[in-house]
């Protein structure tokens, strides 16, 4: 993602897809509350969640692929895995540049 390999209709049906569930995310009051709270805390119009279709078709390829090689590098994605730990040695050697890390959820759930 961060090389900007994507193809143009990757980010076309990116973008239909938010922009297609955008209308259900403030369908009724309540899913409006926090949005606009955020804008209140925020200093900005109330009514920017209504705003939001327009922002997204304002965002071109080059934005979304600028954002991807700023924020999504080698060093800052994060991966998780569910499994039960007996694979963590073979992870190491294969992603050795990577920092493998093994949570015990059993345990946590048991305090």
């Amino acid at each position: 993602l961060s090389r900007g390999d994507l193809d143009a209709k990757v980010l076309e049906r990116a973008r239909s897809y938010v922009l297609g569930r955008a209308p259900f995310e403030v369908a009724n009051a309540a899913d409006m509350l926090s949005p606009v709270l955020r804008s209140e805390l925020l200093g900005e119009p109330v009514d920017t969640i209504f705003k939001s279709t327009e922002r997204i078709e304002a965002v071109r390829d080059s934005d979304v692929i600028a954002a991807l090689q700023k924020h999504v590098t080698r060093d800052t994605r994060s991966v998780a895995m569910v499994g039960d730990g007996s694979m963590q040695e073979i992870l190491r050697k294969r992603f050795s540049h990577a920092r493998v890390e093994a949570v015990d959820f059993q345990a946590e759930l048991k305090g």
